[in-house]
């Protein structure tokens, strides 16, 4: 049988091998060539857990087959479909070894989705991958799919979220906690189709007295092409220390970084997921770090789900003023130089007028951060690196 895959020109695809016994030369006609140290490659390329880093394979690798254990990265030589042709399987597939505490890139190894959540249509039992038993393969900080959604690494975890399918041709790292291979199954299968990493869709914001949830995440950019989100939520379910598959660990790459801590424990960890009882929005301090080698970055907000009772102001401790932000997606603030020690704060009024702090605080060296859209705000403070 044969899959097509599109496959960009602008940036590495993650890609699942949706057929048995593909070689390279089956589908590197169109794909993208470079030469490197004199050796010609192909835009074929894996994951090496061990060493933390990639592989890109050499043009004259033909003959190499692509399993279905594992995943790969792909980029096309002008932006196309590719068509993979082989067998299908028709029975279970267990994947490469984990390793404890490192990366492991798997991809889906069947041309139809699977049920990737417990909040996929007919999840029970181990008949999505999010299952039970593969839980106990992550890192209890790190129980999610980490995908590229075309723009940087997302999560995608049994917590609250939109995507609950996997697509044909994906591919997505996960944090091993032990050595283990994890199993995809008929039974995980489904006939409907899904949005995928690519077309994540944001959940609006509920207030309700049972199941009250709120969030707000952040774009980081930086001038080295490097994208990251950080997210924070709100929730009547969760707590200040470890919420296992809603807090969620940070996937270090690029050359900069955005992290925030929990409130609760694990000092040593950083998470690109936060997640705080419902009851703390008004009156919540969040630390966020941010490191960078060189240069000017970006952050801007990606979704602000946060209640629209919350308002938000920019203070600035320097001048003792406050001014409201507007809340127009088109309003960009004027640029901000971090320089140490200064720290900065996000605050936030209820209509009731009582001030609260819900905030982000960086301590950045003399880095410039601009391109704050809308709602984000800033609480300059000199002295703050001192508390």
């Amino acid at each position: 049988m044969s899959y097509d895959l599109y496959i960009p020109a602008t940036q590495w695809k993650l890609v699942g091998i949706p057929v048995s016994g593909v070689t390279i030369g089956d589908i590197d006609d169109n794909l993208a060539t470079n030469t490197v140290g004199g050796v010609s490659k192909v835009g074929i390329g894996y994951y090496d857990s061990e060493s933390g880093a990639w592989s890109v394979y050499a043009a004259s690798s033909t003959g190499t087959s692509l399993a279905q254990t594992k995943g790969y990265e792909m980029i096309h030589s002008s932006g196309d479909v590719v068509r993979f042709s082989g067998s299908l399987r028709t029975g279970s597939r267990s994947t490469i070894a984990t390793y404890t505490n490192k990366w492991t890139l798997l991809g889906n190894p069947y041309p139809s989705y699977l049920r990737l959540t417990d909040d996929a249509s007919g999840a029970s039992g181990s008949n999505y991958f999010l299952n039970s038993t593969h839980l106990g393969y992550l890192k209890n900080t790190h129980q999610a799919l980490y995908g590229w959604d075309g723009q940087a690494y997302d999560t995608y975890s049994n917590d609250a979220g939109a995507l609950d399918l996997l697509m044909p041709g994906d591919a997505f790292f996960v944090y091993g906690a032990s050595e283990e291979t994890f199993s995809f199954t008929e039974s995980m299968q489904v006939h409907s189709g899904g949005i995928g990493f690519r077309g994540s869709a944001a959940q609006g914001a509920t207030d309700d007295s049972k199941n009250r949830l709120a969030s707000i995440k952040f774009l980081m950019s930086d001038e080295f092409g490097t994208n990251k989100y950080l997210t924070v939520k709100f929730g009547d379910q969760y707590s200040l220390g470890l919420d296992p598959g809603a807090d969620l660990g940070a996937f270090a790459y690029g050359e900069s970084h955005i992290y925030t801590q929990l409130a609760e424990g694990y000092e040593n960890t950083d998470f690109t997921v936060q997640s705080l009882p419902y009851e703390k929005l008004d009156d919540m301090i969040v630390s966020l770090g941010i490191e960078s080698p060189i240069g000017t970055m970006k952050l801007n907000y990606k979704e602000n789900l946060l209640p629209d009772y919350i308002d938000m102001y920019l203070e600035d401790t320097k001048e003792n003023t406050l001014k409201k932000t507007l809340v127009s997606e088109d309003q960009v603030s004027h640029n901000f130089k971090f320089e140490w020690p200064n720290s900065y704060w996000f605050i936030a009024e209820r209509t009731n007028g009582r001030l609260a702090m819900i905030g982000f605080m960086a301590v950045i060296i003399n880095y410039t951060l601009f391109g704050w859209i809308a709602y984000p705000c800033l609480l300059y403070t000199s002295d703050a690196a001192d508390e």
